[in-house]
């Protein structure tokens, strides 16, 4: 399969065949189009076919991931029990790479490390020695649904917080804290779908943990 297009004084040939390549280079078309810098590039459709289907399968994924955020949302009771005293941490790989003021969080909120559980949004990362939970993106199925067993107890325990802290805009991250049960939630901006209970307009790590320690209290106090 051979593609023609024109470029801004160049003439380029996309082709799936090196062989086919070569031989227009040695061809007619080749010879005449050289004075005006002839520009040929040989790629495999196979690598370029599988890049538009990576594309679309990524924006289909979006959409039903966001979709079932908000239809979570939508259909999620009231946690109204006692106090668990057991808070959910969510946050990704790259906010999670100086983890001690993460792992030392029961501390400051004076719980027993046990009543921290720490899920991590992210690939290829090994964090088993930590003892917290990795959220891959393998691991979620195109409708949104959570294959991986530890992911699963994340979301079937019930939290008297669930914190989330991103680098960015996680969509995982999102869906995972929509999922969860928390009495109440607490995030950094953006929450383009209104999950948290109390928004941080943070993008420090120190701030953030600041505000959540300040708002943990107020709760406790109410509660």
């Amino acid at each position: 399969m051979i593609y023609y297009f024109s470029y801004p004084s160049r003439y380029c040939v996309i082709t799936s065949n090196l062989t086919k390549c070569t031989k227009l280079l040695n061809s007619n078309i080749y010879r005449r189009s050289r004075p005006v810098n002839c520009f040929y590039v040989c790629i495999n459709y196979i690598h370029l076919r599988h890049l538009i289907e990576v594309m679309i399968s990524s924006k289909l994924k979006r959409f039903f991931y966001a979709k079932k955020i908000r239809k979570v949302l939508k259909n999620k009771p009231l946690l109204d029990i006692e106090s668990l005293d057991k808070i959910g941490f969510i946050t990704d790989a790259e906010s999670f790479k100086n983890n001690d003021e993460f792992l030392n969080l029961h501390k400051q909120l004076e719980h027993k490390k046990a009543d921290l559980k720490i899920v991590v949004c992210g690939s290829g990362i090994d964090l088993d020695r930590l003892q917290v939970e990795v959220l891959d993106p393998k691991e979620v199925t195109f409708s949104g649904e959570f294959k991986s067993a530890g992911i699963q107890n994340f979301i079937q325990e019930h939290y008297d917080f669930i914190i989330c802290y991103f680098s960015e805009n996680n969509l995982l991250g999102s869906l995972l804290a929509a999922e969860a049960y928390g009495r109440v939630k607490i995030g950094n901006k953006p929450d383009d779908y209104g999950i948290y209970d109390v928004e941080i307009n943070s993008g420090n790590k120190e701030e953030f943990l600041e505000e959540v320690i300040k708002y943990y209290r107020i709760f406790k106090k109410k509660n």
